[in-house]
């Protein structure tokens, strides 16, 4: 009777054990999963951003190279070829002016859990660090909203310089 009940406690335990390393295995698993879609959402923001720039860089060079063609034959040079030209260079400038406030905002977020971290390790209540989190936090936040914008101006002036562009060469070529 009393190796029964021994083998029943310790089939608990190796069950109870079981159900604690499937947690962990679940709960590794979901930190892995959140740490590789992380990275590739900031891959992503990072090729967007290169996009743009190559884009509106080879925009800038083309409406250059169509200029000085039509200033070598004497012809007059179509609105929508400065236009262009002047959104790609718009949208190159916006799109560094959203990489200047992105950096501000991971410095912020940086800080933020700086503070943690060290709060953390010298055992000391985070509280006392309250209002500096929620102005960094502020901060970052404010700073964010202005970033996304940057970064839809630029997209939008890119679009922008890609149809004034194209009208460009489709109505005269």
């Amino acid at each position: 009777m009393k190796e029964n009940k021994e083998i029943l406690h310790t089939a608990e335990e190796i069950a109870e054990s079981t159900k604690q390393i499937a947690k962990t295995g679940i709960r590794q698993h979901n930190l892995e999963r959140h740490k590789r879609v992380w990275d590739s959402l900031i891959y992503s923001h990072q090729r967007m951003d290169v996009l743009i720039i190559s884009i509106s860089g080879a925009g800038i060079y083309t409406s250059l190279e169509a200029i000085k063609y039509l200033n070598n034959k004497h012809l007059v040079v179509n609105g929508c070829l400065k236009y262009g030209a002047i959104a790609f260079l718009f949208a190159i400038i916006a799109n560094f002016i959203a990489q200047k406030l992105s950096s501000r905002v991971n410095m912020c977020d940086y800080q933020i859990y700086d503070i943690e971290v060290f709060c953390d390790e010298e055992g000391i209540d985070k509280s006392r660090y309250q209002k500096q989190r929620k102005k960094l936090n502020k901060k970052s936040k404010r700073t964010d909203k202005q970033n996304k914008a940057f970064n839809r101006i630029s997209i939008v002036l890119m679009f922008a310089g890609l149809i004034f562009l194209i009208n460009f060469f489709a109505t005269k070529f």
